[in-house]
């Protein structure tokens, strides 16, 4: 059994963020553009299982709560409880916004079909994200345009 806890990152930790980054993405960002995420309106956190970094989430607050940019696991660790104490830390930052608070992500649409390697629909119903309509036509670019669903959920 794991025994993640979670911190917020720093800017000296870039390298363990790219490498994250690379094990959990096809199209990881660049090492240096991680240090354009140490900014007063960005959090990242990472998480970690006895002092291992194997996940992390970067976000940008804005007035209605948090956009995760960002959001990783390493293989061996998904399933495990990871990713909740991720968003948990994302709902503690959120609960002071003004309105509503929420949490936004947006998601490549293949990744909803259920025939999908990447698919990630019974994680967005287990950590209580609902999807919103009208997809974002060619949000992401990577090869060929494919559109984007805005899943949010609200913070208690």
């Amino acid at each position: 059994m794991p025994n993640f806890s979670i911190r917020i990152a720093q800017w000296i930790d870039k390298e363990i963020l790219y490498d994250i980054d690379l094990r959990c993405f096809d199209y990881p960002w660049d090492e240096g553009y991680w240090l354009y995420w140490f900014q007063e309106t960005r959090v990242v956190f990472i998480v970690e299982d006895d002092g291992v970094p194997v996940g992390l989430l970067a976000g940008a607050l804005n007035e209605d709560g948090l956009v995760i940019e960002k959001l990783g696991v390493k293989t061996a660790y998904r399933r495990q409880g990871a990713s909740r104490l991720l968003l948990d830390a994302c709902d503690d930052l959120t609960i002071q916004c003004l309105e509503k608070p929420r949490i936004h992500i947006v998601i490549p649409e293949p990744w909803l079909y259920p025939d999908n390697y990447d698919c990630v629909a019974g994680w967005i119903k287990a950590t209580g994200f609902k999807a919103k309509l009208p997809y974002l036509k060619d949000y992401f670019h990577h090869g060929e345009d494919i559109d984007g669903v805005r899943c949010e959920r609200e913070v208690d």
